[in-house]
């Protein structure tokens, strides 16, 4: 005679793989992050956006103290090498704010892409 399987022995080992395994996948995150990905705290990303700008200010500030030192060295030139040396130093910081507004975008975009994973 065979015995009865046990049914509920074999349920239990099969949650008890499953909660192993959720486990498993679920300790894979980053850092700071929480095992699902999301978070209660609404202020993150806002908190993160502000750090982006207050940093890419500093950045924006030091710039134009920078260009406006340039300028006036480009006013202590002759005529004709004045006007060069003014559309050498705007071409320069136009360059200068459009790396600046890019690296803020890039800051920008990665608050909204925390706590996400990446596929490759």
């Amino acid at each position: 005679m065979h015995p009865a399987r046990n049914t509920p022995s074999i349920l239990f080992g099969v949650l008890a793989a499953l909660v192993v395994a959720l486990g498993a996948f679920a300790g894979c995150t980053m850092v700071g992050d929480t095992p699902t990905g999301l978070s209660l705290e609404r202020a993150n990303p806002s908190q993160c956006i502000k750090a982006c700008v207050a940093s890419q200010d500093d950045l924006v500030k030091a710039e134009a103290t920078y260009h406006q030192a340039q300028i006036r060295a480009c006013g202590a030139l002759s005529e004709p090498a004045r006007g060069a040396c003014k559309r050498a130093e705007a071409a320069r910081h136009a360059a200068a704010m459009a790396e600046i507004a890019a690296g803020r975008r890039e800051c920008m975009n990665n608050c909204h892409r925390q706590g996400t994973g990446s596929a490759g």
